[in-house]
């Protein structure tokens, strides 16, 4: 977990940039990777909902991006009940789906749904103006595609690369690096 001189985690730097209103769908998908039990849902491509839930499932608290008060109530809950993400634990995530009793077309989704999040979790432990994973980012990320391919096949390495270009396109642009 990066933090910065005062202490203040990345999850932490997440939800405060929330800010008190609307919020943007860039601001969303880093909160997402940074928490386990908050996901992007009701995605109309114009407007979204971030939900935050228990490990359970059931709902603790939801918004759309554009209400008035949206980011005062997630950062409220978020902050008491947000599950912090670990890389080693959306990789055992990924390999514990085969476990799970659900349809084929479901678990790809949640596969590919599982490789973005980590995209998202690795971009934000790299420290900023650089290009390069850290060693230990790299390793999960590795170990990520390892998964992908062995669990999913075909599908599971379209997902991972879909998730490589991204992350990326992510590093490219935080550090200004022109291609």
């Amino acid at each position: 977990m990066t933090s910065t001189q005062t202490g203040t985690t990345t999850e932490m730097r997440c939800v405060a940039a929330l800010g008190d209103g609307a919020f943007s769908r860039e601001q969303a998908t880093h909160v997402t990777a940074a928490f386990s039990n908050v996901f992007i849902e009701d995605d109309q491509g114009s407007h979204f909902r971030l939900v935050v839930r228990e490990p359970s499932g059931a709902l603790i608290w939801r918004s759309f991006d554009f209400e008035h008060d949206a980011g005062y109530w997630l950062r409220r809950y978020i902050n008491s009940q947000g599950v912090r993400q670990s890389l080693r634990g959306q990789l055992t995530a990924l390999t514990d789906l085969n476990d799970v009793a659900i349809t084929l077309t479901q678990r790809r989704e949640f596969m590919a749904h599982i490789l973005n999040n980590l995209a998202g979790a690795v971009a934000q432990r790299v420290p900023e103006n650089q290009v390069m994973l850290p060693a230990d980012e790299s390793e999960v990320w590795k170990e990520a595609g390892r998964i992908a391919l062995a669990h999913f096949g075909l599908q599971g390495e379209k997902a991972f690369l879909k998730a490589s270009q991204w992350l990326t396109a992510e590093l490219e642009q935080g550090s200004n690096v022109r291609a």
